[in-house]
């Protein structure tokens, strides 16, 4: 299992709601920020940027696989939804 941040320009018009929807299709997604997900999924980054280009066409993107552990604070997802994510993937 794979565990992505993702960072969006959505499309002028796009809820951020709507944007979660469709990154759902990918796996378990958490909004961490306006913008700014957390993506638990088996694929890779790159499969991960072209669906979100195809199916949200965003203005700008990116996307990083965690490889490290991190530190946030408040976010719109629940603390013990990202530990139980960053515990559930190899490093």
């Amino acid at each position: 299992m794979n565990l992505f941040v993702i960072m969006l320009q959505l499309p002028e018009g796009m809820a951020n709601s709507t944007c979660q929807e469709e990154l759902r299709n990918l796996g378990e997604v958490a909004a961490l920020i306006d913008n700014g997900f957390l993506l638990r999924t088996s694929m890779k980054a790159t499969e991960v940027r072209d669906f979100i280009r195809d199916h949200i066409n965003p203005q700008r993107s990116y996307v990083t696989k965690v490889s490290h552990g991190a530190a946030w604070s408040n976010v719109l997802v629940p603390n013990s939804v990202i530990k139980e994510w960053y515990e559930s993937i190899d490093f």
